[in-house]
């Protein structure tokens, strides 16, 4: 016999195209010779580890099966979830088995070659046949094309297949799609059929310690457990792609259900760090993953003074972990309300029309520097000879258009926080009145050894 081929009593039109087409069918059946006793055939179903996968076996005495049409049923309304470990085309020197299924084979009007051996699981419409995956019944049709010497083996695998859960499992014959044929065209025995096997499938799973893995092993993980996993990408400075944390963590789960993980995509986000002293803006910075590039300082009439009072890049800007570094501004404290024309000093945006000392509590009396003078042992006080060296320096200076107007510095020393002179003569930041204030404080000594200066320059109005 030259080849043989699984076409028992088909009825499809493609297998009358597919005998025209493939010559070497033409020649087997030409050499066929009919035998009087048919093959005996024991087909059973056994489980295969504990996830529920059956394999279903066959056994043929006598002579070579062509082809198998067989129903396989389970109870307990479980459903028959897959198919698999079946022969995928033509049964050859390297790799033997039953891989066409005569219910959905496609050959090729043209070349007369197969461009599809189907799928051997009949869909329900076709007469006969049982539900298909999903349901608690499948019918399959599986078949053998090979040349002289490439039958499939006379015992093995046919198939397997994956069943929802505890179960019974039923093989038995469908006659209308095939039934068991030997190589002959004969009906095979097929002893003890139908045959019921119980099934146990494991319905629990151990969950891996997947946190620290790289997102690929994490998943590679969780399915070889038997687990679905569904990762996502977060914002963190951790290592790329490492995985953060997981839910459910290590545990016993239905099989089959979702572990949730995040993984990180070494990416984070500004903190808002608006209104933070300099210490928690710092401490915020660094949580995020990123570095504090700088830091200085401006005035306000709104921030309190030492919070922050601007940030760069704003809140929540995505960032790359490299790290990359924002900067923030510093607030160093309200002016005190002005007088007159005072006023727009605290609006104007030059930096010469301000100054951080006008934010010091003592400032408006006699104060430019905000630090002390004195000794231990005689006492300290703050306002004394650098004091007055920063007033006479700046001692009437003439503002714009009759002078170059005090600089930024030069302002600690204006503490009345006025204007002298007039607008023939020209105005000046610092003066006489500035001179009295300084006098009425000079080296007034800090306790124990004084009463102490007051700090109340703030709220002054």
């Amino acid at each position: 016999m030259a080849e043989s081929v699984s076409l028992r009593r088909r009825k499809d039109k493609r297998k009358e195209r597919a005998m025209k087409k493939i010559a070497i069918l033409a020649v087997m059946l030409a050499l066929v010779t009919p035998v009087m006793a048919a093959t005996s055939v024991t087909i059973d179903a056994c489980s295969v580890g504990t996830t529920g996968n059956v394999a279903i076996i066959y056994n043929a005495t006598g002579g070579d099966v062509s082809g198998f049409g067989l129903n396989i049923t389970i109870d307990n309304s479980k459903n028959l979830t897959a198919i698999g470990g079946y022969h995928i085309g033509e049964s050859n020197s390297t790799s033997k088995g039953y891989g066409i299924f005569p219910g959905t084979i496609d050959i090729n009007d043209t070349t007369g070659n197969v461009d599809s051996y189907g799928n051997p699981v009949a869909p329900s419409s076709d007469p006969c046949a049982l539900g298909g995956l999903g349901t608690g019944g499948i019918t399959i049709e599986i078949g053998a094309l090979y040349t002289t010497g490439n039958a499939p083996g006379r015992a093995g695998t046919l198939c397997t297949v994956m069943v929802s859960g505890d179960c019974n499992l039923t093989v038995a014959l469908n006659q209308r799609r095939g039934g068991v044929v030997d190589v002959n065209y004969l009906d095979a025995t097929t002893p003890g059929l139908p045959r019921t096997r119980h099934i146990h499938k494991v319905t629990t799973c151990t969950v891996p310690n997947v946190v620290g893995m790289s997102n690929a092993a994490a998943a590679a993980a969780i399915t070889a457990a038997g687990l679905v996993p569904n990762g996502s990408p977060v914002l963190s400075c951790v290592t790329l792609n490492q995985v953060l944390n997981q839910n459910p963590g290590p545990s016993q789960q239905t099989c089959g259900s979702t572990v949730n993980y995040d993984y990180s995509r070494y990416e984070t986000t500004m903190p808002n760090i608006l209104g933070m002293t300099a210490a928690d803006a710092n401490a915020a910075i660094t949580a995020a993953g990123l570095v504090v590039s700088g830091i200085t300082w401006n005035t306000s009439s709104t921030v309190d003074i030492n919070t922050v009072m601007s940030q760069n890049p704003t809140y929540g800007t995505i960032l790359s972990c490299d790290p990359h570094s924002p900067s923030y501004e510093l607030s160093s404290g309200c002016y005190p309300k002005g007088k007159g024309d005072y006023s727009t000093w605290r609006v104007q945006a030059s930096p010469n029309f301000k100054t951080h000392c006008w934010c010091y509590t003592r400032q408006c009396h006699g104060d430019t520097d905000n630090a002390t003078g004195g000794t231990s042992k005689s006492g300290y006080y703050y306002v004394g000879s650098a004091d007055l060296g920063v007033l006479l320096s700046n001692w009437q200076i003439l503002d714009p258009p009759f002078g170059s107007g005090t600089p930024a510095a030069g302002r600690c020393a204006d503490f009345a926080h006025d204007l002298g002179g007039t607008s023939k003569s020209g105005y000046y930041r610092v003066g006489s009145t500035d001179l009295g204030v300084l006098l009425s404080n000079w080296q007034i000594l800090e306790p124990p050894f004084g009463s102490g200066m007051s700090a109340d320059c703030l709220n002054v109005p």
